[in-house]
């Protein structure tokens, strides 16, 4: 009951089979570096709309608190002098009055909105308004309009007390028209 050891003595060592062991593994290490690199495309793809609405969010914030610095500066104008600043309806002049008169510290670069740099970025301050002005009354905005959660369009506005919504382009227009009327209004008991 011997085993048959022949099959060694036929064995020719000239004769090996190459070995796969280097050509497999490079093989293997391309497909790992090419999933990488079309996993790590499609995350960067997938990421670019999450950060833009990011960005967009901090700069809609940004512009909010900006109305309310100058919110606060205007309510301290008003509670010293009887009326909120006004300067013929020039945000820029009035913004002018409320640093000189030491209300507000921010320079124009600071208080810009980051949605639209080196232009303009607020409205707002249209008519003397008197400092018993109602609360809910409309008294700046920023100009830059931005995108909303649902991609709608949206706007910083800045009411009396210097609360700061963000509203719809709908409820935007409502509040302006009433505005507009009530600067109206204003402008017309102003001796010329």
């Amino acid at each position: 009951m011997g085993y048959d050891d022949d099959y060694d003595d036929d064995y020719d060592d000239d004769q090996q089979a190459p070995s796969k062991g280097p050509n497999i593994l490079l093989i293997v290490l391309g497909v790992v570096i090419g999933v990488a690199v079309v996993g790590g495309g499609c995350c960067a793809t997938l990421m670019v709309p999450a950060l833009t609405k990011a960005k967009e969010g901090a700069n809609r914030a940004k512009c909010a608190n900006n109305l309310r610095q100058i919110g606060l500066a205007g309510i301290q104008y008003a509670d010293n002098t009887r009326a909120y600043p006004y300067a013929n309806g020039d945000m820029n002049a009035t913004l002018a009055i409320l640093r000189k008169e030491g209300y507000l510290d921010l320079d124009g670069a600071a208080l810009g909105c980051p949605s639209n740099p080196g232009g303009a970025s607020y409205d707002g301050f249209k008519a003397p308004y008197p400092n018993s002005t109602r609360s809910s009354t409309l008294i700046a905005w920023d100009l830059t309009p931005h995108s909303g959660r649902k991609g709608e369009v949206v706007r910083n506005v800045m009411f009396a007390d210097c609360t700061v919504q963000t509203v719809n382009a709908a409820e935007f227009e409502r509040l302006l028209a009433e505005h507009d009327a009530l600067v109206e209004k204003i402008l017309a008991k102003q001796p010329r």
